[in-house]
């Protein structure tokens, strides 16, 4: 069990974003999603608005004293640049060849920095809008950072976003309210550890917090599998079997999952670590945005009725990658990528692949023997679609998957699951340029 002190914890309780527009409107509230996590806990000034596009910088020039209005950055990646550095994909992607992979999961550091930069140039708030309906993303939470920002910010839907743009073009003024709590507070990595015939180690990892039934999932795979295995006699585990719950995946700036992999990795030639699988938002069903019944502008969001792309990522190791196509194929998943990486290669340093897409990076950056499973669907950081965004059977599917991968190599020798790891290491050691696992500052 290992506690972190000193992160600071915000509870937000109530949000609102109140306008004065001219004697002629009167005083209007306009309601909102949410407010955005980090946000300063206080009420602005009465200041006017403007709209600055996402490709616009935020300077002091145009944003100093103002509350700026600007668009939720979307982001999507063609399938078929996807498909061209994966390893193996299920057969059930044919149809998404000339299609996109469009999420808001891609836009944490865009808003991050988008706020970073609003509080440095003297702006008195920010409100970011969607193009979707309020209630659907109502109490979403990005960007988790866990940066604390130096102004108040707020979330709005599509309808809002529409009036608000149309009261900055007539340079009306108003005021942003976010009221919480900010406290200093420990949280705790825990970790649980189911003996084998040796000392060599596989480690199952997730991290404990989220705000949706997504977020908070892999917990739930965890304690399946140790509950399994804990049933199995001694001599059907050769190795140990460590299961790690880790904290601060909403609060990056204190990430656990990143101090746990640090201290993994000074510790790796002497405690036999074998292999580590984080494992995080799974059975996960696919959702879209679809044109508004009703004709108006922006979208909707609706269930597909396919499953989440799930992404499978695995470190230069043929033997574990082996062992994942043969457990996709064996429990029938649906709609799975298995990629060396998301990230562009850069073959100038290592790992080659910096990137597995959440807590599987601080491990695989670390260059210990990594392969995470993950998703990220609308539903993410949207707790409006509640339980129904979890596909139980998919879940229970994709967990026995991740439990074959221990099977599948309990007989094999270390240094052959290790596999290009060593290299990567010996690399290191040699001057190489490593990729990092990002942790901003707490406080900018």
């Amino acid at each position: 069990m290992t506690s972190y002190g000193g992160r600071r914890i915000q509870e937000l309780h109530s949000k609102r974003l109140a306008g004065w527009w001219s004697t002629a409107e009167g005083k209007e509230e306009i309601p909102v999603s949410g407010a955005v996590p980090f946000s300063k806990v206080v009420s602005s000034q009465n200041a006017p608005l403007v709209y600055l596009p996402g490709r616009e910088p935020i300077t002091e020039e145009n944003a100093k004293g103002r509350i700026i209005l600007r668009d939720f950055p979307m982001h999507s990646i063609p399938y078929s640049l996807i498909f061209l550095q994966c390893h193996s994909k299920t057969p059930d992607f044919k149809k998404d060849l000339f299609g996109s992979y469009k999420r808001p999961g891609f836009a944490d550091m865009a808003l991050k920095d988008d706020l970073v930069e609003a509080g440095r140039a003297g702006a008195a708030g920010m409100v970011i809008m969607f193009r979707v309906e309020r209630e659907q993303v109502e109490s979403y939470f990005e960007p988790h950072q866990g940066v604390h920002c130096r102004l108040p910010s707020v979330y709005v839907g599509v309808d809002e976003a529409i009036k608000l743009k149309k009261y900055a073009s007539h340079c009306f003024s108003a005021i942003i309210s976010v009221d919480g709590e900010v406290a200093p507070a420990t949280t705790r990595n825990l970790l649980a550890v189911l003996p084998g015939q040796s000392e060599e180690r596989v480690m199952f990892e997730t991290h404990t917090d989220g705000n949706t039934y997504v977020q908070e999932n892999g917990p739930v795979a965890l304690l399946a599998l140790a509950q399994y295995f804990a049933k199995q006699p001694l001599s059907l585990r050769t190795r140990t079997i460590e299961f790690a719950f880790n904290t601060g995946h909403l609060h990056i700036s204190k990430e656990g999952s990143h101090r746990h992999a640090q201290q993994l990795d000074r510790a790796f030639d002497r405690e036999k670590l074998a292999l580590v699988i984080p494992v995080e938002h799974l059975g996960t069903r696919e959702i879209e945005e679809r044109a508004r019944p009703d004709g108006k502008p922006g979208s909707t969001l609706e269930y597909t009725g396919r499953g989440e792309t799930m992404i499978w990522c695995v470190g230069p190791s043929p033997p574990v990658l082996s062992a994942i196509q043969r457990a996709v194929s064996r429990r029938k998943l649906d709609r799975v990528i298995v990629a060396p990486g998301i990230s562009k290669p850069d073959r100038s340093r290592v790992p080659t692949y910096s990137s597995f897409g959440g807590i599987g990076t601080c491990y695989h950056n670390a260059l210990l023997p990594t392969t995470s499973l993950i998703s990220g669907p609308w539903s993410l950081w949207a707790p409006r679609f509640g339980s129904s965004a979890v596909d139980v059977s998919r879940l229970r599917a994709q967990t026995l998957a991740i439990g074959d991968i221990y099977l599948a190599l309990e007989n094999l020798p270390r240094r052959e699951i290790i596999g290009g790891y060593a290299g990567y290491r010996r690399c290191r050691e040699t001057g190489a340029n490593v990729a990092a696992s990002l942790t901003p500052d707490e406080i900018v």
